[in-house]
């Protein structure tokens, strides 16, 4: 009789030890996701502050957006077609002009405002074939010009003025429009750039009409 009654009373107790130990276990897995859960939260966390550190400023926003600027322009300036170019010369007949022409022609398609440059030409300056204009728009090496000499002029042809004067001598323009304008003129050699370029090349006149005109210049 006390044998069965230790029975009645160790049996569920063993029962309910083992219940316990299963309930501490599963708690234990639970705690340990829940953990592992957490860590790798923290990790995406830190992954994504990472990734997103350069450029948390306005500052730092705007040197990324400037490196990529520079590295279109740049892959754009490696695009243009490496030619040997010839300067135009009085002497030349019809038919170096002509084969000179071709050649630069390619490079109208690399310059943005080229289209704006022709309409002006053709409908203000009065331009009959523009294909064949082989001279600067303006005579700023022989000649005085004046503010009113401007006023009905659009900005682009004013910038383009200014720089006529660089480009006289051979300036090579780091600007992929202005490069591959002055590419495409037949009066145009590159020659130097901006490190071996020397202004006292400059004449009396050009001097003066560069004073004028980058006070004139507001093309953007």
């Amino acid at each position: 009789m006390r044998k069965k009654f230790l029975v009645c009373i160790l049996l569920p107790c063993c029962i309910l030890i083992a219940a316990c130990g299963h309930t501490a276990d599963t708690k234990n897995d639970l705690l340990s996701e829940n953990i592992t859960s957490d860590t790798e939260t923290d990790t995406q966390t830190s992954d994504y502050e990472k990734y997103n550190n350069y450029g948390s400023t306005e500052e730092q926003m705007d040197e990324a957006i400037t490196e990529t600027s520079e590295t279109a322009s740049s892959s754009e300036e490696n695009d243009l077609p490496e030619q040997s170019l010839q300067k135009y010369s009085d002497d030349w007949d019809e038919s170096q002009i002509l084969e000179e022409l071709q050649k630069r022609n390619t490079y109208h398609d690399y310059c943005s405002f080229y289209p704006e440059y022709v309409r002006y030409m053709e409908n203000v300056m009065e331009v009959r074939d523009i294909s064949m204009n082989i001279y600067p728009i303006y005579a700023t090496d022989t000649r005085y010009y004046q503010a009113s000499d401007f006023s009905n002029v659009p900005p682009l042809i004013i910038h383009l003025a200014k720089n006529e004067i660089y480009a006289r001598h051979g300036y090579i323009f780091k600007n992929q429009d202005l490069n591959a304008y002055f590419l495409s003129q037949l009066w145009y050699l590159p020659e130097f750039d901006s490190e071996t370029f020397d202004s006292s090349v400059f004449n009396e006149y050009e001097n003066a009409n560069l004073q004028l005109l980058v006070q004139l210049d507001t093309y953007k």
